[in-house]
């Protein structure tokens, strides 16, 4: 008999801590970390081997970002549009540097070193200029 009552007493014991409501895992358990990376930070790029893609479209300029630092950069002109357009780059230290001019759906690269101050981006080909195909970035 006193067999079959301590199976009786672990059975009870196991089932009213089953119904506790409390998940003793839980409470045992490390912390753990999230999976998801923590969010890139918004500065600016290094500029080792750093890579700016510009997109030109009819009489638009569009770069990710145009706070950049000192260092050498390579500037890939991508014409999105119809009509042909070039890059042309100017600032401190840097007096019109440039790419070909594109037609529409290539890409051509021009690389320069890039000291603190404003750099005047462009394109010269007709009258884009003059149409807003222009831009400014700031490097610190």
């Amino acid at each position: 008999m006193k067999w079959s009552t301590c199976v009786v007493a672990v059975a009870a014991g196991m089932t009213l801590s089953a119904c506790s409501g409390q998940n003793t895992a839980e409470q045992t358990s490390a912390p753990t970390t999230p999976s998801t990376p923590p969010p890139a930070t918004s500065g600016p790029p290094s500029p080792a081997g750093s890579e700016i893609t510009v997109t030109e479209t009819e009489y638009r300029i569009t770069l990710p970002q145009t706070t950049l630092t000192p260092g050498a950069y390579t500037f890939t002109a991508r014409n999105e549009g119809n009509a042909p357009h070039d890059l042309l780059i100017k600032g401190p230290g840097v007096d019109s540097a440039r790419t070909e001019i594109l037609p529409g759906g290539q890409e051509s690269r021009v690389t320069v070193t890039l000291q603190p101050g404003e750099y005047e981006l462009w394109c010269s080909v007709g009258n884009h200029r003059a149409n807003g195909m222009e831009t400014t970035i700031t490097v610190g």
